[in-house]
């Protein structure tokens, strides 16, 4: 290969590194226009976070001392609970079987509807009977 081939070479490598130099900087750049954009709304967001952070740091005060006196409470509850278990594990079975018995009892009570919704065959206005005074007891009659 003659010399001057090689210095062509050469120069369109230099040309290439030039190139992704150039490339490079814009890029640069417009990662830094973008990292500004993010940190203006981030500021914005933070000057509107800062009251309600203030409001909830005394929140979060007063909630630690709850939390200690809940801890003994939980440690009472979870004893309590490794107690009933057992009694938890007998009451399963149970369940199941009243689900049965719910089971049987849902067409009965299908059943039960028309009947309940169907109008009395009795009448609530009084008979004759009724009208005719019982020669058995007196008429009563009102003091006032």
């Amino acid at each position: 290969m003659s010399d001057d081939i090689f210095r062509m070479v050469v120069a369109v490598g230099v040309a290439v590194a030039a190139l992704s130099f150039v490339v490079q900087a814009i890029v640069g750049i417009a990662t830094m226009g973008a990292a500004k954009k993010m940190q203006q709304k981030l500021a914005a967001l933070a000057d509107r976070m800062e009251p309600v952070i203030n409001k909830v740091g005394p929140t979060v005060d007063k909630v630690g001392p709850i939390l200690e006196r809940a801890v003994p409470v939980l440690e009472k509850a979870s004893t309590t609970l490794d107690k009933i278990r057992p009694s938890l594990d007998k009451v399963g079975p149970m369940v199941v079987e009243a689900g049965h018995i719910v089971g049987r009892i849902g067409p009965m009570v299908d059943k039960f509807g028309p009947v309940a919704r169907r109008p009395p065959n009795f009448s609530l206005r009084p008979t004759r009977s009724c009208r005719k005074p019982d020669p058995r007891f007196p008429r009563l009659r009102s003091r006032w």
